[in-house]
């Protein structure tokens, strides 16, 4: 047992000297701890999956305790969440490789649906693959106008275009003020349109 707690490097020390064992060992400790979690956020998945996703999360986890990668895990999976900012990299390029490049926005857009349909129904007219392309659209009118917004703001606001197209301005913000005083994102959504150019 070594003092001061464990470090992936000493995983990888030991897979050095001594064959795969140790860091086999390692893996086969979290994963049943990283499936909890999945399962806790509406998500299923295979043991297959989760033991790839933890070999490759840890590989890069660097110098912090494997434990704390289940706990950083849990908050990457909430979109309201924005803790761990610095060590939500690993997990997210972990998530991305053994899920696909759009795992995680798609997972993230089913929990605002999810938050918007228990008010109004919205996830019952509009598809997670709308959302999808609308939210790259609005992201990189963002980008355009050199603005910073979190995640579920950018989801919040592939929403508020998505419903746009379907609907005029007026009808849009008496139906945002309807369903918990959201039309403050029509006007982010105006003035990224006009901040982000033609």
């Amino acid at each position: 047992m070594v003092r001061g707690g464990f470090r992936a490097d000493m995983v990888i020390g030991v897979r050095d000297r001594g064959g795969r064992g140790g860091f086999a060992r390692e893996v086969d400790g979290l994963v049943s701890d990283v499936m909890r979690v999945f399962i806790n956020h509406g998500v299923r998945v295979h043991e297959g999956q989760v033991r790839d996703f933890v070999a490759k999360a840890l590989k890069a986890w660097g110098g912090g305790r494997p434990t704390d990668l289940v706990r950083v895990l849990d908050r990457v999976l909430d979109v309201n969440s924005n803790e761990y900012l610095e060590e939500r990299r690993t997990i997210t390029e972990a998530l991305g490789e053994v899920f696909g490049r759009e795992w995680l926005i798609r997972h993230y857009i089913g929990q605002v649906l999810r938050e918007w349909g228990g008010l109004s129904g919205v996830d019952e007219v509009i598809s997670v693959d709308e959302v999808v392309r609308a939210y790259e659209d609005v992201r990189l009118m963002a980008k355009a106008a050199r603005k910073n917004y979190y995640t579920k703001t950018l989801i919040e606001l592939a929403i508020v275009k998505l419903l746009l197209m379907s609907d005029g301005e007026d009808s849009v913000r008496k139906f945002l003020r309807s369903e918990g005083g959201r039309e403050e994102l029509l006007s982010r959504f105006m003035e990224l349109m006009n901040a982000s150019g033609p």
